[in-house]
């Protein structure tokens, strides 16, 4: 089941907790940018608002270790809400990282060129979260 929630033209409109479900993110209207006014040549005014993924009070991003096939290690950032992170476990860890795997396999399977970074993702896994952000 997908966290990221997207509209018929693949924009991405809410970002959802893998846990509970919770609305982390959502695309709304950017409050930190000023409406911009444009003058078209002939004389039509376009008002322009600036929209983006706005976070929610709940937004927190938890930070995994991974360790690479090769025996490497490597970190994982991921969101997820604030009552999750609180008790999440390392036993989550993988869980998480693996529902990242399956979302971006959703994504690049529109995008060709994300084939071999997808199958490089098979031997890794997430031993344990490092910290709440």
């Amino acid at each position: 089941m997908s966290y990221i929630d997207v509209d018929e033209n693949g924009q991405i409109r809410r970002v959802r907790c893998k846990r509970c479900r919770a609305t982390l993110q959502v695309y709304a209207r950017d409050a930190q940018t000023p409406p911009q006014v444009r003058k078209l040549p002939d004389g039509t005014r376009i008002h322009e608002q600036a929209y983006r993924l706005c976070p929610t009070p709940a937004y927190t991003e938890v930070v995994l270790e991974i360790e690479e096939a090769d025996g490497r290690r490597s970190l994982h950032i991921t969101p997820m809400c604030r009552a999750c992170a609180r008790v999440l476990t390392d036993a989550d860890a993988d869980d998480l990282f693996r529902r990242d795997i399956a979302q971006w396999r959703v994504e690049g399977a529109q995008r060709p060129d994300q084939a071999a970074f997808l199958a490089a993702q098979a031997g890794r896994r997430a031993r344990r979260i490092v910290t709440e952000a």
